[in-house]
């Protein structure tokens, strides 16, 4: 059962879904994702002593949308698929293009962002794109004060992970 401890990161933003080999690309993604002012959740955050699948399908059931990272490796991860699943059944998933891969044929049919050998350059158009995607899914407007007009926040480290 998840504890008392964990409720300052029930709600965060974004949940990043990605396989283990692409981890360096999904810390990229979630530090970009932070500095854009949004609370992000990855793997990252389970600490020693916490049931990974309980930690996790906690996490992904409260965010607020679920980036999935798709590359040839990830389509290959039952746990992404799985998280990939949850998202759309919920309208929640905004998936990601890290690489060309054949995605799992009921994904095919939802738009995905190309983001294939993205630097990290927060004025890449197609990053700024995405990141209109996700407010969107996340009901924030792109004029609404709040995300867009913040200016970045030091990061402090939680229980939960890093949260703006």
């Amino acid at each position: 059962m998840i504890g008392a401890r964990e409720s300052a990161f029930d709600m965060a933003d974004v949940f990043v879904s990605y396989t283990r080999d692409d981890r360096n690309i999904a810390r990229q993604f979630a530090t970009g994702l932070e500095r854009e002012g949004f609370s992000v959740w990855w793997d990252q955050a389970i600490h020693a002593g916490e049931a990974f699948d309980r930690t996790t399908e906690h996490a992904l059931a409260h965010a607020r949308a679920v980036v999935v990272l798709w590359s040839k490796r990830s389509v290959e991860s039952d746990w992404v698929r799985a998280e990939a699943t949850e998202a759309r059944a919920t309208r929640r998933l905004v998936p990601v293009m890290i690489e060309p891969c054949k995605r799992p044929v009921i994904f095919e049919l939802i738009h995905t962002a190309d983001l294939a050998g993205w630097s990290g350059d927060a004025t890449d158009a197609r990053w700024r794109t995405l990141i209109d995607d996700l407010r969107s899914t996340i009901g924030q407007a792109r004029d609404e004060p709040g995300l867009a007009q913040q200016e970045p926040v030091a990061a402090k480290t939680s229980r939960r992970g890093v949260r703006p």
